[in-house]
């Protein structure tokens, strides 16, 4: 989520940039890859992640979800994945990550297997999300130019301050924080996040809030007829 910053209080800045460090739109940003493997971090835990655009959905262990201690919610579809080594598995369900590369820091749903040959695999649905290119010759995922946009010096993000559950076709209050924030008083302008009405169904409006300590509470709706995590 992103919000656009005040200069001082009661005058408000309008900036039509969003993104996160600054990306040159000549030079995309880009991973390197070790073999068919990027570094990446997943709720602030730096972790080794396999790259498989054959994969149709990115796929987390369940160790390793207990490990980051993420609610596990169940799928409303009935899947079933063949693995590599021609078995049929039914995963456990889904959990949100918050997925961290070149700067940028983005919500993601993860299926959740119960036994994993890698803890986290990035599958087609990351990679076309992220509007990745992996670049076979330099080793390389580079991200689309579009994804990927240069900061404005007054735009910041914010999470929630922790895990919140929308019910199903219901609004709530959640409370966020915004670390880079300075001022202790300040206007902002919230501008609504696209991937999580995409991808989520959960939608949260273009408003105006002020951030006192750099927390504040915001209205979330959720469309679908499921319970959503914002995390």
């Amino acid at each position: 989520q992103s919000i656009t910053r005040s200069s001082k209080r009661g005058k408000l800045s309008y900036a039509s940039l969003t993104g996160g460090e600054a990306a040159s739109l000549q030079n995309p940003p880009s991973a390197d890859m070790h073999e068919n493997f990027i570094d990446v971090v997943l709720d602030g835990q730096l972790v080794r992640a396999l790259v498989d655009s054959g994969a149709s959905l990115s796929v987390i262990s369940e160790p390793f979800r207990r490990q980051l201690k993420k609610l596990l919610f169940c799928s409303s579809r009935n899947l079933t994945f063949r693995v590599a080594d021609g078995n049929r598995v039914k995963p456990l369900g889904t959990c949100i990550l918050r997925v961290t590369m070149q700067n940028q820091t983005q919500p993601f749903e993860f299926t959740v297997m119960p036994k994993c040959s890698h803890d986290v695999i990035l599958g087609w649905d990351f990679l076309k999300a992220s509007q990745a290119v992996i670049d076979c010759g330099r080793k390389k995922l580079t991200f689309d130019e579009m994804t990927f946009e240069p900061q404005h010096p007054n735009r910041v993000d914010v999470f929630t301050i922790e895990d919140c559950l929308i019910p199903a076709r219901s609004m709530a209050k959640i409370r966020i924080s915004s670390p880079r924030v300075t001022e202790n008083n300040v206007d902002v302008i919230v501008e609504s996040n696209k991937f999580l009405l995409m991808r989520q169904e959960v939608a949260i409006p273009s408003t105006i809030m002020t951030l006192l300590k750099k927390s504040g509470e915001l209205w979330v709706a959720n469309g679908h007829n499921q319970h959503r995590c914002i995390p």
